[in-house]
């Protein structure tokens, strides 16, 4: 099957043949932070690795760690080792340079484990099955919990008290407003849908969120406190809703293996209104607002 080249620096492509992309990006984070070293300047650094994702390739030296796998969990664990290696090469290099005390990192997956047929890169339509959610439930692209329960690690020597496990929940979206808040700036003067979790990571203090939303095309979920209610959702993109309305007690139940809308019939009314509210809001937001800038165009969207 043909191979496409799709690697561009400011616009031109560029040919890097025989390198991976996972140490390219390292090698120009490692240039970012130097350069700001010399200019005596803070930084505000974000690192992308596309990696475990497709295509679903490493260098020999990080798939002989794992002789025993199979194929396709070899690949996902030289990826994810690949990665792991090049995370601690940027800390060696803060720490180097006596940064790494008064600098946040923070570190998070986007999803959970992708199925889709594309990661053989091949053209072969069987699902993919190198990445694991454990007991989760559902895959990427799912809004059950193996689709979108990222662990994250957050870290400041400086004023964040290590060693610590928070099972208190929050978004990727709060970082922003997080890191705004540790550099000193007043969040009133920005919309966010995030929350400053300082407070929840340095104090032990309760989660800053009442509810945390999602959607996914036509799946919608809602998350408040131990409960967690989702509708129209599936495990596998592609794969029908197996059932339109899921209420479940993450608390003692996070693999959301048992429906407990029928058990707590007004607790799944309250969160099912909550959440579609929330979902009209953000479908009118976005025809009333973000689609005309969009288009180029001003000015609300007719109702249809």
């Amino acid at each position: 099957k043909s191979q496409y080249h799709d690697l561009w620096e400011n616009g031109e492509e560029i040919q890097r043949n025989g390198e991976y992309f996972t140490e390219l990006i390292t090698e120009y984070a490692i240039k970012y932070i130097r350069r700001s070293i010399e200019l005596d300047k803070p930084f505000l650094l974000y690192i992308p690795y596309n990696a475990p994702h497709y295509p679903m390739h490493a260098p020999e030296k990080y798939l002989k760690r794992f002789p025993n796998l199979k194929w396709d969990r070899k690949i996902m664990a030289a990826m994810l080792s690949a990665m792991d290696d090049s995370v601690g090469i940027i800390i060696d290099v803060l720490k180097k340079h006596d940064l790494f005390d008064n600098t946040i990192t923070f570190f998070q997956s986007d999803n959970g484990p992708s199925r889709e047929s594309r990661n053989w890169l091949d053209g072969s339509l069987d699902s993919y099955y190198g990445g694991s959610t454990g007991k989760l439930k559902g895959h990427k692209f799912s809004l059950f919990e193996g689709g979108i329960r990222s662990p994250a690690i957050i870290n400041w020597p400086k004023n964040i008290p290590s060693g610590q496990v928070l099972n208190e929940p929050g978004a990727a979206m709060d970082i922003f407003p997080t890191f705004l808040t540790a550099a000193g700036v007043d969040l009133n003067e920005y919309e966010s849908d995030g929350k400053n979790i300082l407070p929840m990571v340095i104090e032990g203090k309760k989660s800053p969120h009442d509810s945390i939303f999602w959607e996914m095309n036509e799946q919608t979920a809602v998350r408040k406190g131990k409960w967690k209610l989702v509708l129209d959702g599936y495990l596998v993109e592609g794969v029908p809703s197996e059932n339109n309305v899921h209420l479940s007690d993450l608390e003692n139940d996070m693999a959301e293996s048992k429906n407990l809308k029928e058990k707590y019939p007004q607790i799944t009314k309250e969160l099912k209104e909550i959440a579609e509210n929330w979902r009209n809001g953000i479908e009118e937001r976005w025809e009333t607002k973000w689609l005309p800038k969009a288009n180029g165009t001003t000015g609300n969207i007719p109702k249809k």
